[in-house]
Protein backbone atom coordinates (compact mmCIF):
# COMPACT_ATOMS: atom_id res chain seq x y z
CA UNK A 1 0.00 0.00 0.00
CA UNK A 2 1.22 3.48 -0.83
CA UNK A 3 2.20 5.34 2.34
CA UNK A 4 -0.20 8.20 1.58
CA UNK A 5 -3.18 5.90 1.01
CA UNK A 6 -4.50 5.92 4.56
CA UNK A 7 -8.16 6.86 4.08
CA UNK A 8 -9.14 3.36 2.99
CA UNK A 9 -7.59 1.49 5.90
CA UNK A 10 -8.53 3.74 8.78
CA UNK A 11 -11.32 6.04 9.87
CA UNK A 12 -12.00 8.82 7.37
CA UNK A 13 -9.71 11.79 7.91
CA UNK A 14 -12.60 14.16 8.61
CA UNK A 15 -14.28 11.83 11.10
CA UNK A 16 -11.01 11.05 12.86
CA UNK A 17 -10.07 14.71 13.28
CA UNK A 18 -13.53 15.50 14.65
CA UNK A 19 -13.39 12.60 17.12
CA UNK A 20 -9.92 13.68 18.21
CA UNK A 21 -11.05 17.27 18.65
CA UNK A 22 -14.08 16.21 20.69
CA UNK A 23 -11.94 14.10 23.01
CA UNK A 24 -9.82 17.07 24.13
CA UNK A 25 -11.93 20.17 23.69
CA UNK A 26 -13.71 20.38 27.04
CA UNK A 27 -12.97 20.24 30.75
CA UNK A 28 -14.16 16.68 31.22
CA UNK A 29 -12.01 13.63 31.96
CA UNK A 30 -10.65 12.43 28.65
CA UNK A 31 -9.69 8.83 29.51
CA UNK A 32 -13.02 7.29 28.54
CA UNK A 33 -13.15 9.18 25.24
CA UNK A 34 -9.56 8.31 24.38
CA UNK A 35 -10.05 4.64 25.22
CA UNK A 36 -13.20 4.49 23.11
CA UNK A 37 -11.33 6.01 20.19
CA UNK A 38 -8.48 3.53 20.70
CA UNK A 39 -10.99 0.70 20.50
CA UNK A 40 -12.46 2.07 17.26
CA UNK A 41 -8.92 2.29 15.84
CA UNK A 42 -8.28 -1.36 16.75
CA UNK A 43 -5.63 -0.22 19.25
CA UNK A 44 -6.76 -2.68 21.90
CA UNK A 45 -3.57 -4.27 23.20
CA UNK A 46 -2.20 -3.07 26.50
CA UNK A 47 1.04 -1.14 26.43
CA UNK A 48 2.72 -3.85 28.49
CA UNK A 49 1.75 -6.39 25.84
CA UNK A 50 3.24 -4.40 22.99
CA UNK A 51 6.42 -3.70 24.99
CA UNK A 52 6.86 -7.44 25.47
CA UNK A 53 6.24 -8.05 21.76
CA UNK A 54 8.76 -5.36 20.84
CA UNK A 55 11.41 -7.02 23.00
CA UNK A 56 10.82 -10.49 21.59
CA UNK A 57 10.54 -9.07 18.04
CA UNK A 58 6.99 -10.28 17.36
CA UNK A 59 5.40 -6.82 17.16
CA UNK A 60 3.48 -5.95 14.01
CA UNK A 61 2.29 -2.60 12.68
CA UNK A 62 -1.21 -1.73 11.54
CA UNK A 63 -1.80 -0.62 7.97
CA UNK A 64 -0.41 2.82 7.25
CA UNK A 65 -3.54 4.92 7.72
CA UNK A 66 -4.57 3.14 10.90
CA UNK A 67 -1.05 3.39 12.29
CA UNK A 68 -0.93 7.12 11.63
CA UNK A 69 -4.24 7.69 13.41
CA UNK A 70 -3.12 5.58 16.38
CA UNK A 71 0.13 7.56 16.58
CA UNK A 72 -1.72 10.87 16.30
CA UNK A 73 -4.10 9.92 19.12
CA UNK A 74 -1.30 8.91 21.49
CA UNK A 75 0.69 12.00 20.55
CA UNK A 76 -2.27 14.21 21.39
CA UNK A 77 -2.58 12.53 24.81
CA UNK A 78 1.12 13.13 25.46
CA UNK A 79 0.91 16.79 24.44
CA UNK A 80 -2.29 17.44 26.38
CA UNK A 81 -0.51 17.96 29.68
CA UNK A 82 0.52 21.36 28.31
CA UNK A 83 -3.09 22.42 27.85
CA UNK A 84 -4.55 25.07 30.09
CA UNK A 85 -7.07 23.77 32.60
CA UNK A 86 -9.94 25.41 30.73
CA UNK A 87 -9.34 23.17 27.72
CA UNK A 88 -9.02 19.74 29.32
CA UNK A 89 -8.30 18.01 32.58
CA UNK A 90 -4.51 18.00 33.20
CA UNK A 91 -3.24 14.44 32.83
CA UNK A 92 0.54 14.55 33.14
CA UNK A 93 1.84 11.46 34.94
CA UNK A 94 -1.59 9.83 35.00
CA UNK A 95 -1.72 6.22 33.81
CA UNK A 96 -3.29 7.40 30.55
CA UNK A 97 -0.39 9.78 29.86
CA UNK A 98 2.28 7.25 30.82
CA UNK A 99 0.73 4.56 28.63
CA UNK A 100 0.66 6.85 25.60
CA UNK A 101 4.30 7.84 26.11
CA UNK A 102 5.28 4.17 26.33
CA UNK A 103 3.16 3.31 23.29
CA UNK A 104 4.94 5.91 21.17
CA UNK A 105 8.30 4.78 22.55
CA UNK A 106 7.67 1.23 21.37
CA UNK A 107 7.01 2.46 17.82
CA UNK A 108 9.57 5.28 17.84
CA UNK A 109 11.85 3.73 15.21
CA UNK A 110 8.90 3.10 12.92
CA UNK A 111 7.69 6.68 13.36
CA UNK A 112 11.15 7.91 12.31
CA UNK A 113 11.06 5.68 9.24
CA UNK A 114 7.60 6.89 8.20
CA UNK A 115 8.57 10.52 8.76
CA UNK A 116 11.22 10.29 6.03
CA UNK A 117 8.47 9.92 3.42
CA UNK A 118 5.27 11.17 5.03
CA UNK A 119 5.26 14.67 6.51
CA UNK A 120 2.25 13.86 8.71
CA UNK A 121 4.53 11.79 10.93
CA UNK A 122 7.04 14.62 11.35
CA UNK A 123 5.08 16.32 14.12
CA UNK A 124 4.92 13.03 16.02
CA UNK A 125 8.64 12.47 15.51
CA UNK A 126 9.37 15.92 16.97
CA UNK A 127 7.53 15.17 20.22
CA UNK A 128 10.16 14.56 22.96
CA UNK A 129 9.03 11.00 23.62
CA UNK A 130 12.49 9.75 24.60
CA UNK A 131 12.74 12.47 27.25
CA UNK A 132 9.28 11.76 28.65
CA UNK A 133 9.88 8.01 28.70
CA UNK A 134 12.63 8.48 31.30
CA UNK A 135 9.99 9.91 33.62
CA UNK A 136 7.65 7.03 32.87
CA UNK A 137 10.33 4.44 33.66
CA UNK A 138 11.03 6.12 36.98
CA UNK A 139 7.33 6.42 37.85
CA UNK A 140 6.02 3.07 36.60
CA UNK A 141 6.90 1.52 39.98
CA UNK A 142 4.44 3.88 41.67
CA UNK A 143 1.60 1.52 40.74
CA UNK A 144 1.76 -1.74 42.71
CA UNK A 145 -0.30 -3.45 40.00
CA UNK A 146 2.72 -3.21 37.69
CA UNK A 147 4.71 -6.38 38.25
CA UNK A 148 8.49 -6.76 38.42
CA UNK A 149 8.72 -8.36 34.97
CA UNK A 150 6.86 -5.43 33.47
CA UNK A 151 9.15 -2.94 35.23
CA UNK A 152 12.19 -4.77 33.89
CA UNK A 153 10.76 -4.65 30.36
CA UNK A 154 10.41 -0.87 30.56
CA UNK A 155 14.06 -0.65 31.59
CA UNK A 156 15.05 -2.87 28.67
CA UNK A 157 13.11 -0.63 26.29
CA UNK A 158 14.85 2.46 27.69
CA UNK A 159 18.24 0.77 27.37
CA UNK A 160 17.46 -0.28 23.80
CA UNK A 161 16.79 3.27 22.62
CA UNK A 162 19.39 5.07 24.72
CA UNK A 163 22.24 2.63 24.18
CA UNK A 164 21.66 0.95 20.84
CA UNK A 165 19.45 3.23 18.73
CA UNK A 166 20.63 6.73 19.69
CA UNK A 167 24.00 5.93 21.35
CA UNK A 168 23.28 8.16 24.36
CA UNK A 169 25.11 5.99 26.86
CA UNK A 170 23.76 4.52 30.08
CA UNK A 171 23.69 7.49 32.44
CA UNK A 172 19.91 7.92 32.24
CA UNK A 173 19.44 4.17 32.54
CA UNK A 174 21.46 4.02 35.76
CA UNK A 175 19.58 7.02 37.14
CA UNK A 176 16.24 5.38 36.35
CA UNK A 177 17.31 2.18 38.10
CA UNK A 178 18.40 4.14 41.18
CA UNK A 179 15.10 6.02 41.36
CA UNK A 180 13.15 2.81 40.91
CA UNK A 181 15.25 1.18 43.63
CA UNK A 182 14.44 3.97 46.08
CA UNK A 183 10.72 3.69 45.45
CA UNK A 184 10.87 -0.10 45.67
CA UNK A 185 12.80 0.03 48.95
CA UNK A 186 15.67 -1.92 47.38
CA UNK A 187 18.95 -0.77 48.97
CA UNK A 188 21.04 -3.24 46.99
CA UNK A 189 19.74 -1.94 43.68
CA UNK A 190 20.56 1.65 44.69
CA UNK A 191 24.01 0.78 46.01
CA UNK A 192 24.88 -1.15 42.85
CA UNK A 193 23.99 1.67 40.45
CA UNK A 194 24.41 5.01 42.26
CA UNK A 195 28.15 5.40 41.61
CA UNK A 196 27.69 4.10 38.05
CA UNK A 197 25.16 6.87 37.47
CA UNK A 198 27.26 9.63 39.04
CA UNK A 199 30.38 8.60 37.10
CA UNK A 200 28.73 7.84 33.75
CA UNK A 201 29.42 10.09 30.79
CA UNK A 202 27.02 13.01 30.52
CA UNK A 203 24.95 13.87 27.46
CA UNK A 204 22.32 16.37 26.35
CA UNK A 205 19.47 13.98 27.18
CA UNK A 206 20.26 13.93 30.90
CA UNK A 207 17.83 15.59 33.28
CA UNK A 208 18.75 19.11 34.33
CA UNK A 209 21.62 19.26 36.82
CA UNK A 210 19.39 20.52 39.64
CA UNK A 211 17.08 17.52 39.28
CA UNK A 212 20.06 15.18 39.19
CA UNK A 213 21.48 16.66 42.38
CA UNK A 214 18.07 16.36 44.03
CA UNK A 215 17.89 12.68 43.13
CA UNK A 216 21.46 12.02 44.28
CA UNK A 217 20.58 13.58 47.64
CA UNK A 218 17.46 11.42 47.75
CA UNK A 219 19.56 8.33 47.12
CA UNK A 220 22.01 9.11 49.91
CA UNK A 221 19.20 9.89 52.37
CA UNK A 222 17.55 6.61 51.39
CA UNK A 223 20.81 4.76 52.09
CA UNK A 224 21.25 6.56 55.42
CA UNK A 225 24.45 8.26 54.21
CA UNK A 226 23.39 11.66 55.48
CA UNK A 227 26.85 13.27 55.49
CA UNK A 228 27.15 12.59 51.75
CA UNK A 229 23.65 13.94 51.23
CA UNK A 230 24.65 17.18 52.92
CA UNK A 231 27.82 17.45 50.83
CA UNK A 232 25.66 17.43 47.68
CA UNK A 233 23.18 19.81 49.33
CA UNK A 234 25.52 22.78 49.52
CA UNK A 235 24.97 23.86 45.92
CA UNK A 236 21.21 23.79 46.45
CA UNK A 237 21.29 25.59 49.78
CA UNK A 238 23.45 28.42 48.40
CA UNK A 239 21.11 28.83 45.42
CA UNK A 240 23.70 28.11 42.74
CA UNK A 241 21.73 25.06 41.55
CA UNK A 242 17.97 25.32 41.11
CA UNK A 243 15.12 24.75 38.67
CA UNK A 244 11.32 24.81 38.62
CA UNK A 245 11.11 22.04 41.24
CA UNK A 246 14.39 22.44 43.10
CA UNK A 247 14.79 23.32 45.98
CA UNK A 248 11.05 22.74 46.56
CA UNK A 249 11.32 18.94 46.38
CA UNK A 250 14.77 18.81 48.01
CA UNK A 251 14.40 20.78 51.23
CA UNK A 252 12.52 17.98 52.99
CA UNK A 253 15.39 15.60 52.21
CA UNK A 254 18.03 18.02 53.44
CA UNK A 255 16.01 18.58 56.63
CA UNK A 256 16.06 14.83 57.27
CA UNK A 257 19.82 14.74 56.71
CA UNK A 258 20.23 17.61 59.18
CA UNK A 259 18.15 15.76 61.76
CA UNK A 260 20.10 12.52 61.51
CA UNK A 261 23.41 14.40 61.81
CA UNK A 262 22.15 16.10 65.01
CA UNK A 263 21.85 19.56 63.47
CA UNK A 264 18.49 20.21 65.06
CA UNK A 265 18.41 24.00 64.71
CA UNK A 266 19.03 23.72 60.96
CA UNK A 267 16.36 21.02 60.76
CA UNK A 268 13.81 23.32 62.37
CA UNK A 269 14.80 26.26 60.20
CA UNK A 270 14.48 24.27 56.97
CA UNK A 271 11.18 22.76 58.08
CA UNK A 272 9.78 26.28 58.41
CA UNK A 273 11.20 27.80 55.24
CA UNK A 274 11.00 24.70 53.06
CA UNK A 275 7.41 23.80 53.84
CA UNK A 276 6.23 27.27 52.81
CA UNK A 277 7.44 26.57 49.26
CA UNK A 278 5.27 23.48 48.82
CA UNK A 279 2.27 24.23 51.03
CA UNK A 280 -1.08 23.64 49.35
CA UNK A 281 0.38 22.43 46.03
CA UNK A 282 -0.75 19.03 44.83
CA UNK A 283 2.34 18.33 42.73
CA UNK A 284 4.37 18.33 45.95
CA UNK A 285 2.58 15.60 47.92
CA UNK A 286 5.84 13.70 48.39
CA UNK A 287 7.86 16.53 50.02
CA UNK A 288 4.77 17.52 52.02
CA UNK A 289 4.64 13.99 53.45
CA UNK A 290 8.38 14.19 54.14
CA UNK A 291 7.98 17.48 55.97
CA UNK A 292 5.29 15.83 58.08
CA UNK A 293 7.85 13.13 58.89
CA UNK A 294 10.44 15.76 59.84
CA UNK A 295 7.99 17.47 62.19
CA UNK A 296 7.21 14.11 63.81
CA UNK A 297 10.92 13.35 64.21
CA UNK A 298 11.37 16.70 65.91
CA UNK A 299 8.46 15.98 68.24
CA UNK A 300 6.63 19.02 66.89
CA UNK A 301 3.20 17.37 66.83
CA UNK A 302 1.34 20.63 66.31
CA UNK A 303 3.35 21.38 63.17
CA UNK A 304 2.79 17.85 61.83
CA UNK A 305 -0.97 18.14 62.38
CA UNK A 306 -0.98 21.56 60.73
CA UNK A 307 0.75 20.11 57.65
CA UNK A 308 -1.82 17.32 57.55
CA UNK A 309 -4.74 19.72 57.86
CA UNK A 310 -3.27 21.97 55.17
CA UNK A 311 -2.88 19.04 52.80
CA UNK A 312 -5.73 16.60 53.33
CA UNK A 313 -7.65 18.03 50.38
CA UNK A 314 -4.59 17.45 48.17
CA UNK A 315 -4.53 13.82 49.26
CA UNK A 316 -8.17 13.42 48.24
CA UNK A 317 -7.33 14.75 44.76
CA UNK A 318 -4.13 12.71 44.33
CA UNK A 319 -4.23 9.92 41.72
CA UNK A 320 -0.90 8.31 42.62
CA UNK A 321 -1.24 5.27 44.89
CA UNK A 322 2.42 5.63 45.80
CA UNK A 323 2.11 9.23 46.95
CA UNK A 324 -1.10 8.39 48.80
CA UNK A 325 0.84 5.71 50.67
CA UNK A 326 3.66 8.09 51.63
CA UNK A 327 1.13 10.60 52.92
CA UNK A 328 -1.00 8.12 54.89
CA UNK A 329 2.03 6.47 56.51
CA UNK A 330 3.05 9.78 58.07
CA UNK A 331 -0.50 11.01 58.78
CA UNK A 332 -1.38 7.73 60.50
CA UNK A 333 1.21 8.51 63.18
CA UNK A 334 -0.78 11.54 64.33
CA UNK A 335 -3.43 11.64 67.04
CA UNK A 336 -6.28 12.88 64.86
CA UNK A 337 -9.94 11.79 64.58
CA UNK A 338 -9.41 9.94 61.30
CA UNK A 339 -6.37 8.03 62.60
CA UNK A 340 -8.01 4.60 62.39
CA UNK A 341 -9.09 5.11 58.78
CA UNK A 342 -5.64 6.37 57.82
CA UNK A 343 -3.96 3.42 59.54
CA UNK A 344 -6.11 0.96 57.63
CA UNK A 345 -5.39 2.64 54.29
CA UNK A 346 -1.67 3.02 55.04
CA UNK A 347 -1.36 -0.63 55.97
CA UNK A 348 -3.22 -1.80 52.86
CA UNK A 349 -1.08 0.27 50.52
CA UNK A 350 2.18 -0.60 52.29
CA UNK A 351 1.44 -4.30 52.11
CA UNK A 352 0.46 -4.12 48.44
CA UNK A 353 3.66 -2.29 47.50
CA UNK A 354 5.85 -4.50 49.70
CA UNK A 355 4.33 -7.64 48.19
CA UNK A 356 5.22 -6.45 44.70
CA UNK A 357 8.65 -5.27 45.84
CA UNK A 358 9.33 -8.52 47.77
CA UNK A 359 10.36 -6.76 50.98
CA UNK A 360 8.81 -5.05 54.01
CA UNK A 361 10.27 -1.58 53.52
CA UNK A 362 7.01 0.38 53.78
CA UNK A 363 5.28 -1.89 56.30
CA UNK A 364 8.14 -1.25 58.72
CA UNK A 365 7.41 2.50 58.51
CA UNK A 366 3.91 2.10 59.93
CA UNK A 367 3.27 3.16 63.55
CA UNK A 368 4.58 0.49 65.91
CA UNK A 369 1.35 0.35 67.89
CA UNK A 370 -0.54 -0.91 64.85
CA UNK A 371 -0.96 -4.68 64.93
Amino acid sequence: MNIFDFLNDGMSEEKFEQRLHDAFENHLPIADKVNELRKDLNDTQTVLEIVAQHLDKTLTIASTGLFYQQCKLHCEVVKSYNYVAEKTTPIKNTQLWQDSVAWLMVYYEDIFDYAQEDERFFEIKQTPILWYFKWVVSNVVENYHVRKEQIDNYLKLLEYYYTYVFALGQRSLYKSIVMQGIKRGDCQLVEMHLDKWINAEENDFDDCWACQVDDIIRAYVFLGEHDKALEWSEQILNGSVKCGEVPHVTNSLIAQAYFYTNQIDKTKELLGSGYKLVKGQGQFIRPIAEFMRVAILLGDVDKAVQIYQDSRHLFDQCESLFQKMLFTIEASKLDIPEKSTLLTEARRLAQDFDKRNENDYYTLQLPMLYS
